[in-house]
């Protein structure tokens, strides 16, 4: 009896240590209904971006590979910070089964894998800072996949791009690890090439001859060579072709200078309606000129019934400053007449007030300079 069971014994630790591994599927499910993030704070979102919609429990056959593709556009202006979570809040816990992956336009790339260390539950995570992703100012394009490592089971939670403002009063989350893709190391491999085999080229054989017979002195006649004629140096040849080219990238270098010189809106524009907020706008993405009404490009929107909001209130451009800055100017525009009645230039935190909308304008490049010429004690050389 004790042989049989030592037998056993030594069977099943066998199959333990020498038996075939195969991938798991997570044991406790995929990712939760609702994961609960610790982080409740409240940011100021500027705006909020869908990257990925929420993918209930789904069975699928495939093979480990992307569960969902997709990539969107984000405007990023220096000085505001972006947060990745579940919620267009920037306070939901993320979660996906198994692994995200975030690529920005940069090169800079985000990555996670949501299983535990042994493999056997997901573990959801609270929303990042990736703000590192976005090292330039303009527009931006993200790419998204949910890879499914061990099918058949697999789900997600959303996934937003948050824009919010700086609050110093908000302990924001830890930034992400961000990486960028190294390209393997390719090691050349050097194969001898055979040495040629040299082979003896046989000596020639002498035939003795007699001593020739000298019968007159011979005559020697001096042979002088004539010099080699001189090459004619070429002259270059200039074709029509040549003076095309070369007129062309003198009027793109003009073109390029002149376009660069424009000036373009700068700051954004946040309304509010009836005391909440309404609508964020980015001015960067009109160009030199915006309008605002009901019928605008900026349009607010009016009672059908009884309207007190005129086609075009107002009309912003941008124009350069004695000292070459960009300014934004505010033109009120009379509706009897479609004159403007009254210009002035725009500052950081200045107020207008449209019907029930509330408009704020806010320049972040400005209020450092502000802040900087204050504390530096030159505030009265600064013109604001």
């Amino acid at each position: 009896m004790m042989k049989i069971k030592l037998t056993t014994v030594v069977l099943a630790v066998w199959m333990v240590l020498f038996g075939p591994s195969t991938a798991v599927q997570a044991q406790g499910g995929g990712c939760p209904a609702n994961p609960t993030p610790e982080t409740v704070e409240q940011y100021q979102v500027i705006e909020a971006y869908t990257l990925a919609p929420a993918i209930p429990e789904t069975t699928s056959s495939q093979t480990p590979g992307a569960s969902y593709e997709g990539s969107i556009n984000l405007v990023y202006q220096p000085g505001w910070q972006v947060i990745l979570a579940s919620t267009p809040d920037g306070t939901g816990a993320l979660c996906s089964d198994d692994l995200v992956r975030i690529q920005a336009s940069t090169g800079l790339i985000f990555e996670h894998d949501f299983r535990s260390a042994d493999r056997s539950r997901i573990l959801p995570l609270e929303p990042l800072d990736v703000t590192a992703l976005f090292t330039l100012a303009g527009e931006h394009t993200i790419q998204i996949s949910l890879v499914n490592l061990v099918p058949p089971q697999y789900s997600s939670s959303p996934y937003y791009l948050v824009v919010v403002e700086p609050d110093p009063t908000i302990s924001f989350p830890p930034p992400a690890k961000i990486f960028t893709p190294t390209p393997p190391t390719l090691t050349p491999t050097l194969t001898p090439s055979p040495q040629p085999t040299a082979t003896p080229t046989p000596s020639p054989t002498r035939t003795p001859t007699s001593a020739p017979t000298i019968t007159s002195t011979p005559s020697i006649t001096l042979v002088i060579p004539e010099p080699p004629p001189q090459p004619t140096p070429l002259r270059p040849q200039f074709s029509a072709h040549i003076f095309f080219g070369v007129a062309l990238l003198v009027l793109a270098a003009i073109l390029a200078i002149v376009i660069r010189r424009r000036p373009r809106l700068t700051g954004v524009l946040e309304i509010s309606k009836d005391g909440e907020p309404w609508k964020t706008v980015d001015l960067s993405t009109y160009g030199r000129q915006v309008t605002i009404g009901s019928k605008g490009q900026i349009k607010l929107d009016d009672d059908e019934e009884e309207p007190s909001i005129q086609t075009i209130v107002a009309r912003l451009l941008a124009e350069r400053g004695p000292d070459g800055s960009v300014q934004v100017v505010w033109q009120h525009v009379e509706e009897e007449t479609a004159e403007d009645s009254m210009t002035y230039r725009l500052k950081h935190g200045d107020r207008e007030i449209i019907g029930p909308y509330r408009i704020v304008y806010k320049n972040f490049s400005e209020q450092i300079i502000t802040e900087q010429a204050f504390e530096g004690g030159i505030w009265n050389d600064v013109e604001l």
